[in-house]
């Protein structure tokens, strides 16, 4: 579940959890050879990897699977080479993203600001990479458009100054994982929330 999540939510969060599940193995394969590097490094916490935003889906990096290790390994490393090939140029949903954002925008011409939501801090910076990235484009954001992002290793000073910086602009977009929806007003901010990914649980949809 925790590597369908990550699918559907980036190209490029999905191929970091591959790589972590791989790093993982090798761990792993290590210490039952008794590798004491290894148990070392299998001690550290998860934290290393993973940030507050998606910490409850770290436990796939110890989960045991009915593959012998070598067999998972192969299997992860033909899956990494057919990611790889998902460039940002060939990812629909960022395209949709950007598609949608300027339409967004133009909705509402005197805050032409959004606010676009993210589980995972590795889509976020794919997101806030692409996007900076599409500002003045013919196919990205509208000229001037300023991106911004807030994410759980902020401290709360510097989570609201970025939040008072989005709010200055004409027109801004701010990724932000859950972080931001504790405590800030949002509905003085912006007009429209997209969220990138579905939440699986209904619960959070309401």
């Amino acid at each position: 579940a925790h590597l369908h999540k990550r699918l559907l939510s980036s190209p490029a969060a999905f191929r970091v959890s591959i790589d972590n599940r791989l790093n993982a193995i090798r761990r792993q394969a290590a210490l039952d050879l008794g590798d004491q590097a290894a148990r070392d490094a299998a001690d550290a916490t998860t934290d290393q990897v993973f940030t507050e935003d998606d910490e409850l889906d770290a436990a796939h990096l110890t989960a045991r699977v009915d593959l012998p290790h070598n067999a998972e390994l192969a299997r992860l490393n033909t899956i990494k080479d057919l990611a790889a090939k998902v460039t940002a140029a060939k990812d629909p949903k960022l395209a949709e993203l950007l598609r949608l954002l300027p339409e967004r925008m133009d909705a509402h011409p005197k805050a032409r600001r959004v606010l676009v939501f993210t589980k995972f801090k590795d889509t976020l910076d794919y997101l806030e990479k692409n996007l900076t990235r599409a500002v003045g484009k013919a196919k990205g954001l509208p000229d001037g458009t300023r991106v911004f992002t807030i994410y759980g290793d902020m401290n709360l000073a510097h989570r609201n100054a970025t939040f008072a910086e989005f709010e200055a602009p004409e027109q801004a977009v701010l990724v932000a994982t859950d972080c931001i929806s504790e405590g800030v007003n949002l509905q003085r901010a912006c007009a429209e929330l997209i969220h990138y990914e579905l939440p699986w649980n209904p619960n959070r949809i309401e």
